[in-house]
């Protein structure tokens, strides 16, 4: 009987600490690559923390674009930099796009869009993770 109350408070721990490390930013894209949408990802980086949303995006765009879902992933990249547009890891997604699918990017990101957002200067300094 003591094995099954020690087993049961495990569980309950396990699933407290799930619920509490926050959403998980390949769950959000994978779901994103579903439905071809990028709304699970938004929906799931809304409530996080400045520093939290920003490691949240940069992962979720990372795994799109490392499962080809480049399309997508550029999408995301144009919703995150307009909403969070400060946040240096924008500038390393911004460029990424413009270098490696710039018919896709071009797509996505006019010109008023590039001129108000993109700042190559701060691109080059930046790598994925950067804040």
């Amino acid at each position: 009987m003591e094995i099954y109350i020690i087993v049961g408070v495990a569980g309950l721990v396990v699933l407290w600490l799930l619920a509490k490390r926050g959403p998980s930013p390949y769950a959000a894209a994978k779901k994103a690559a579903e439905i071809d949408s990028i709304q699970p990802i938004v929906q799931a980086a809304g409530p996080l923390q400045p520093r939290a949303r920003s490691a949240f995006y940069d992962q979720a765009i990372s795994t799109l674009w490392e499962g080809w879902q480049r399309q997508l992933a550029i999408l995301m990249v144009k919703e995150y930099t307009t909403s969070h547009s400060e946040e240096k890891v924008c500038q390393f997604w911004l460029q990424r796009a413009l270098e490696v699918e710039p018919a896709v990017a071009k797509e996505v990101f006019d010109d008023r869009f590039l001129e108000e957002y993109f700042r190559p200067e701060v691109a080059k300094a930046c790598h994925s993770g950067s804040s």
